[in-house]
């Protein structure tokens, strides 16, 4: 598995999930539907190999890190949040499995990371 491969999947999910939802009005359950649709409809199209696949799971579960309100994260943290669930995918993803579903519990965990980060660099400078 390639962590480039997984950091660029996750940031296009995460990111494209979220500003596909708000440009178009979507809601975020639909757009991460449909664009996890069309990346896993491609990885079924390519000859089975693994790095394939695994770049699709990572794509699909960065998609949950999309669909966090822009009230909470702004298309900046979501990029943060978005490299943080890459790399948390990349070395642990398969350790969550039991916890509701390894892609979820790993999109949990690092959107409420990097919102408790948010909250701390706004606490930091006094815009709380």
């Amino acid at each position: 598995m390639n962590l480039t491969l997984i950091e660029i999947a996750s940031v296009i999910g995460g990111l494209g999930t979220f500003l596909f939802s708000q440009q178009k009005g979507v809601g975020v359950v639909k757009a991460s539907a449909l664009l996890s649709l069309i990346v896993g409809v491609a990885a079924y199209s390519i000859p089975v190999h693994p790095v394939v696949d695994q770049v699709a799971f990572a794509f699909c579960g960065a998609t949950f890190v999309g669909m966090s309100s822009p009230t909470v994260l702004n298309k900046y943290w979501i990029v943060a949040a978005s490299i943080l669930y890459g790399a948390l995918f990349y070395f642990f993803a398969f350790q969550f499995e039991g916890f509701g579903g390894g892609l979820g519990t790993t999109a949990c965990i690092s959107t409420v990371s990097v919102f408790g980060i948010k909250k701390i660099v706004e606490k930091q400078k006094g815009t709380n």
